[in-house]
């Protein structure tokens, strides 16, 4: 066996758990809204089990169901308003994580909120690649 595997696996299980504990966990009825687009940030949101949907006044609608999902870290992370309207499709569960805990997090544990400002970058990128891929294909021009 990989003693270097088992060991960043361990690592990666413990950095979980410590994360998890800043997180509070929080069930969501079908239909209730989580935010509206325009609020200002309040809280990054994890899915543990349901399905989302983020919808913005233009239209555009992204549903989100993989578990593991993180929602609303862009506007946690930089203070800007949320940009879409997120609601429950289904009942879901959720780990959130608020401003204050947030604020916290950098205070007390500035490593933990180093990993997690890494996860959320990592987010918004692959989102903005989406985006980018979409509007490719339709012939728009694409964010830089």
């Amino acid at each position: 066996p990989n003693v270097a595997s088992e060991s960043e696996a361990t690592d990666g299980a413990r950095l979980q758990r410590e994360l998890l504990e800043w997180f509070e966990p929080t069930e969501v009825l079908a239909g209730q809204e989580l935010w509206h687009e325009g609020d200002k940030p309040q809280q990054v949101a994890v899915l543990v089990s349901g399905t989302l949907r983020a919808e913005d006044e233009s239209g555009a609608v992204q549903d989100a169901d993989v578990q593991g999902c993180m929602l609303g870290e862009f506007g946690l992370m930089t203070g800007e308003r949320r940009q879409n309207t997120v609601r429950a499709l289904t009942n879901a569960k959720l780990y959130v994580l608020s401003l204050d805990r947030w604020a916290q997090m950098q205070e007390e544990a500035p490593r933990l909120a180093f990993v997690l400002a890494s996860v959320a970058i990592k987010y918004a990128g692959k989102r903005l690649q989406h985006v980018a891929i979409g509007a490719n294909a339709q012939g728009q021009a694409m964010p830089v």
